[in-house]
């Protein structure tokens, strides 16, 4: 039928196909966007009539092989060749029923691009000849003599808090003495303080306390108050230390305790222990019933006769045999 195989090409090509040849995918679709597909002809029958008319080993139809498709769909339907062809030609090609997108400036509007997205898409975007203004433009600079009286005093405090050098202020310090001096509130939080402390920085990680002035003139700006009334607010607070302490730990905190190289590091004095001698050398003699710990048993491991007595080992060839109370002759 005229008309056929242009339709044939476009479902084949549907999706980045070639035309010409159509795998099962683009045929199960050309069945059910043409109306092929009903109780007598199910999307199974359709896979079975394609698996039947391709080519032993092949992935793929010809559009010889789809015209016995058609032959053998028109079979399953009990319908004519005609009526069959008259279908798919009337459909005219493959319906696509994909989401599309909505707007959105930055990606449908390219001259938004900036940086590599700019050169891919071959747009030649002006320099900007605007400078940029340096945050300290327009500021007048605090003078470091005339500071509210005990400013310096509280910032080498809050400095020297945590083993600190008492001269330079780190982020860390920064954010602790905004809180403590009441300084965070609504028009100031934690990040706007962060903000404050990395544009003095300009990249740096410690602060001198002419950059701390230059700090507080920042923050009176953002608070809407004057810099002498941030000043005074920070000349009369003190670092405040919430630590826990840990409780008492006798092996931590008694250094009576320390062995090896931590008697050494501490500079411990731990007296010497006294071995008792052996009696290992002693031969000769025999077990007369009752152990002799008054001659070779020491005063601390010292037991009454019946309790000896009761731990001497029998003879065994002469070998000393240890017990709880002294060495014993057999």
């Amino acid at each position: 039928m005229k008309g056929l195989r242009p339709v044939f090409d476009a479902f084949s090509a549907f999706g980045g196909g070639q035309p010409g040849s159509m795998d099962n995918v683009k045929f199960a679709k050309l069945c059910i966007e043409c109306g092929l597909v009903d109780r007598a002809f199910n999307s199974t029958a359709a896979d079975i009539v394609f698996q039947k008319v391709k080519p032993k080993g092949e992935r793929k139809i010809t559009f010889v092989d789809f015209l016995w498709a058609c032959d053998r769909i028109a079979e399953a339907k009990q319908v004519t060749y005609a009526t069959v062809t008259h279908a798919i030609v009337m459909t005219g090609g493959p319906q696509s029923s994909g989401t599309k997108a909505e707007y959105t400036k930055f990606y449908d509007d390219k001259e938004t691009f900036t940086g590599a997205a700019a050169s891919i898409a071959g747009l030649e975007k002006a320099k900007s000849t605007r400078e940029r203004k340096h945050w300290k433009d327009g500021r007048v600079a605090p003078a470091v003599n005339s500071v509210p009286a005990g400013l310096k005093e509280s910032y080498a405090q809050f400095c020297s808090f945590g083993g600190g050098n008492g001269q330079d202020m780190n982020i860390k310090v920064w954010g602790k003495l905004t809180n403590e001096c009441g300084l965070l509130d609504r028009k100031l939080n934690k990040i706007g303080a962060d903000i404050i402390f990395a544009k003095v920085a300009e990249g740096g990680k410690l602060l001198s306390f002419r950059d701390f002035l230059w700090m507080l003139v920042l923050v009176a700006e953002e608070k809407g108050t004057t810099f002498d009334e941030i000043g005074g607010q920070i000349a009369r607070a003190a670092p405040d230390c919430s630590g826990t302490k840990a409780e008492y730990a006798r092996f931590h905190d008694d250094k009576s305790t320390y062995t090896g190289q931590y008697v050494s590091k501490f500079g411990v004095e731990k007296e010497e222990r006294k071995r008792m001698k052996s009696l290992g050398g002693k031969r000769g003699g025999a077990c007369r019933g009752a152990c002799p710990a008054s001659r070779w048993c020491s005063t601390r491991f010292a037991r009454s006769a019946a309790a000896d007595r009761a731990r001497c080992p029998p003879r065994r060839g002469g070998r000393f045999w240890r017990t709880a109370s002294c060495w014993v002759r057999t």
